[in-house]
């Protein structure tokens, strides 16, 4: 659900969302965030001068008023991201997208909501970014490439021509990745790595050539 509200909302209360303030700020100084929130704040916690909220009750505070807030996530922890906008999207609530200006929507084949796309990030044309999917800063994505859903590209990394990023993937700072490879659903990509061929699902590779170190499994702790 796209949203046209003006009161906004982050998900988070880390320096990541420290640096969406500022993306969204950049972007409209109007901008209303009222607020930061998170599973469980510290009793009177702020951030940027905004209160630090847990999020249920702001989903019930605001569960019969017809002007909702939107929201968007910034949050490091792939799952916990999607966790979330899961929550969010069940209690009927917008989302809205922070997309830096130096890359031009309109060239684009879908960008999906929800999405943070970081200051000194190149995209080039006929791209795919999935909804809830985060891209940090000084990133470079080049032609024809899809990022799936809920997908947390890190500072620095550079993708080629035609490569695919399937939902839930973790990269990590300074990855770069050849083209035409494949990094399949839930996978890590270890900071520096060089990814020369496709990535199983479910794994973790690191390396220059990048190689599967382990399977994965479980879920992150962090709420940050």
């Amino acid at each position: 659900m796209r949203s046209t509200a003006t009161e906004k909302i982050i998900i988070g209360a880390g320096r990541q969302a420290v640096e969406s303030f500022y993306l969204i700020k950049d972007i409209n100084p109007t901008d209303d965030i009222t607020a930061f929130a998170v599973d469980s704040p510290e009793e009177g916690e702020e951030l940027m001068g905004k209160k630090v909220v847990a999020l249920l009750d702001l989903l019930n505070h605001y569960k019969n008023n017809p002007f909702k807030p939107a929201f968007i996530v910034a949050i490091g922890a792939v799952d916990i991201n999607k966790r979330l906008v899961q929550t969010i999207t069940q209690a009927g609530f917008p989302f809205f997208s922070a997309i830096n200006p130096q890359v031009v929507v309109d060239r684009q084949l879908f960008v999906g909501e929800g999405v943070t796309i970081a200051a000194g990030t190149v995209i080039t044309c006929n791209t795919h970014i999935g909804n809830y999917s985060l891209i940090n800063i000084g990133c470079t994505i080049s032609h024809d490439c899809i990022i799936g859903d809920y997908v947390n590209i890190s500072p620095g990394c550079h993708l080629a021509g035609r490569v695919v990023i399937e939902d839930e993937v973790f990269v990590g700072t300074g990855a770069s990745f050849i083209p035409k490879v494949r990094v399949g659903k839930g996978s890590v990509v270890a900071a520096g790595a060089v990814v020369t061929k496709d990535v199983p699902p479910y794994t973790l590779v690191a390396g220059v050539p990048a190689v599967v170190k382990k399977q994965l499994a479980g879920a992150s702790l962090i709420n940050r």
